[in-house]
């Protein structure tokens, strides 16, 4: 069974092929290890006159902190992201000291040709004094990474000539990977709130680190997105070859031409930078990025990034983050009689960018709005020991065996001894094969109801008052919780969390997977549907009548003589605002991506209607064990 989707699949088709071809240029890998650096004194510039901080670099609105230089926090520290002396990587952090604890949004800057990550210090500075935890580090073959004023132009010549590394862009995309490694597991940094920009190569690397590495999550290359092939075709390639002439130069000799012309740049770029000027150009990978928010800024007389050679990629963009329902995350800004060059509004414009989207919390943060409606206060998150549930509670008249057979379907390894842990955490079957198996009771349900109709008591209750949301988002929120809580154990790896879950639990597993990314594997069964699709299609009827109750009060309140398509979209803005809206599934599924997703639902369901995916033939509101099966291998593929 698979989801159909194809922009999705080939936007990960495409990633892999990229991260393919990284790790064939690479040297032998290392564990991802930190080590402690000094600040670099006299930084080392490859150009001549050495450059000044501009206009431009000093214009990004600041904090008035007034005891700012006493509270910023620098760290200086190198990454080893493989052997060699390349795999050394010089990262330069600030932040402000904060006596709290709360997790902090980033931004990593990229500087441009020859420059080095000291030259960005006014922009890190600015950032740190807003908030952000600021990064810069050096590109390969420049800054700490150059050894003499022509190492950069030395690397692109060696490549040319050995094909073993990939100096112009790729090598730094893999470092930019490792990079978000570390960032990821930083207490300071919440790892869905990193956002990465950069100008001119700096740029590039920001565009190509976006496309390979889903966890920048807001994007704002500053003149670097270009097309290539479109260069080559309609003779714009002189500006971009200029830039570093050096091996085009050496290639023209090699390939006994007396000048530069298209022939020779294709070949550089195909040897250099293999897929550049084709399957991983601009037209192709830019889409990739949706939904994420992309913000392009080119000067619209830039020669090296020809704002013309942007429309494909443009028009391209703007059909994925159409497709995604989210046109407003793109925006291609080309400011007026602007060449290679940064501007003032350049900077403004990315800094307002990545406060519009790493300053809220994206689509948690949008759930936690509609939490906060209902959430009182928050109590620390605290564990409580409990004992095994003797004769658990079945509401609705359920019998205890209807999914039993499907449930001990499940492979498991031969092993005597399991260990079992009971405990209640406060919020306000695969364990034999290796997993830590969790399960927990939904709201209202198990040891949190008291009553066979607690459930549909509390359903009522919210249609009445508006002061919960017991259908699926309440226990959302506890999923959250646990998130916390399952991160923090010793025994979890806490990159290789999945859920699942059936029916209203398969519903459960798929709003955690939207809201929180540390679910890093979702299998949701009988779960996942269109509830807009249903009232629109009039195929609301058996979701209904699962919690009848709460349709029939609402009916009488609203005076109406039968259940019909406006009672039941008042009901779900009453007790779930925005499942048949914004949070509905052509919204909040394609958030999950690029986290492997498996949807499992019966072709004949009819509280889950078939759109479009893969389903089990036959089979209605039940769950099989096929289903069991089909869930268990995949969280075998992508967590073991």
């Amino acid at each position: 069974m698979e989801v159909k989707g194809n922009l999705t699949a080939d936007a990960e088709s495409l990633r892999t092929q990229f991260l393919q071809l990284l790790r064939t240029r690479r040297t032998a890998q290392v564990p991802l290890t930190v080590e402690p650096a000094e600040p670099v004194v006299n930084p080392l510039y490859q150009e001549v006159p050495l450059p000044t901080f501009s206009e431009a670099m000093e214009s990004c609105p600041k904090a008035n902190i007034p005891n700012f230089k006493e509270l910023l926090k620098e760290e200086n520290i190198y990454l080893h992201t493989e052997e060699g002396e390349q795999g050394k990587l010089p990262v330069l952090i600030l932040s402000i000291k904060e006596s709290n604890q709360q997790k902090r949004p980033a931004v990593v800057f990229l500087h441009s040709t020859h420059k080095c990550k000291e030259w960005l210090r006014p922009l890190l500075e600015a950032y740190a004094s807003r908030g952000y935890v600021a990064i810069a580090v050096d590109s390969r073959y420049h800054g700490e990474r150059a050894s003499t004023l022509t190492t950069y132009k030395d690397a692109l010549v060696s490549s040319w000539k050995n094909g073993d590394t990939m100096p112009f862009i790729f090598d730094t995309v893999w470092d930019l990977i490792k990079l978000a490694d570390y960032l990821t597991q930083r207490e300071d940094i919440d790892p869905t709130r990193i956002g990465i920009t950069g100008e001119s190569l700096g740029g590039m690397h920001a565009w190509f680190a976006a496309f390979a590495d889903t966890r920048y999550k807001v994007v704002a290359p500053i003149i670097g997105i270009q097309g290539f092939r479109w260069a080559i075709e309609n003779d714009k390639w002189e500006a971009r070859v200029n830039s570093i002439r050096a091996v085009f130069e050496e290639a023209r000799i090699d390939l006994s031409k007396d000048k530069i012309d298209k022939d020779v740049v294709e070949k550089v770029w195909d040897r250099i930078a293999p897929g550049l000027a084709s399957q991983f150009d601009s037209p192709n990978t830019v889409p990739t990025i949706a939904p994420r928010p992309l913000l392009i800024i080119n000067g619209a007389e830039d020669p090296r990034c020809p704002i013309a050679g942007l429309e494909i990629p443009k028009t391209s963009a703007l059909k994925a983050y159409e497709e995604a329902h989210c046109s407003d995350k793109f925006k291609l800004i080309a400011e007026p009689e602007i060449g290679h060059q940064m501007t003032s509004l350049m900077v403004k414009e990315a800094s307002d960018w990545f406060d519009q989207f790493l300053k809220c919390k994206s689509i948690l943060h949008s759930l936690e709005q509609s939490f906060s409606a209902f959430v009182r206060y928050q109590i620390p998150l605290t564990v409580e020991p409990a004992k095994p549930v003797l004769h658990p509670l079945f509401q609705g008249g359920v019998p205890a065996s209807v999914f039993r057979e499907a449930m001990e379907s499940s492979p498991k390894a031969d092993i005597k001894n399991l260990k079992e842990e009971n405990l209640y955490l406060h919020t306000e079957a695969y364990a034999s094969r290796e997993y830590i198996a969790i399960a927990i009771d939904s709201r209202y349900h198990g040891e949190r109801a008291h009553n066979l109709t607690t459930y549909t008591d509390a359903l009522v209750s919210a249609w009445k008052k508006g002061d919960t949301m017991p259908f699926i988002f309440d226990t959302v929120w506890d999923l959250i919780k646990l998130a916390d809580y399952l991160t923090q154990r010793k025994d979890i790896d806490p990159t290789r969390i999945g859920i699942t879950g059936v029916s209203l639990g398969g519903m459960h597993a798929w709003f955690a997977a939207f809201a929180d990314t540390r679910y890093a594997v979702a299998a949701p069964i009988l779960g996942v549907q269109g509830f807009r699709w249903a009232i629109g299609k009039n195929k609301w009827q058996a979701r209904v009548d699962s919690i009848k109750p709460v349709f029939e009060e609402a009916r009488i309140d609203l005076g109406k003589s039968a259940i019909d398509k406006e009672v039941v979209k008042k009901v779900w803005d009453r007790i779930a605002p925005g499942l048949a809206s914004k949070f509905d599934s052509p919204y909040s599924v394609p958030a999950i991506a690029p986290r492997p997703l498996l949807i499992l639902n019966g072709a004949i369901d009819p509280r889950g209607p078939l759109v479009m995916l893969m389903a089990q033939p036959g089979i209605a509101h039940q769950l099989t064990p096929q289903m069991v099966k089909e869930a268990s291998d995949w969280f075998d593929q992508f967590l073991k």
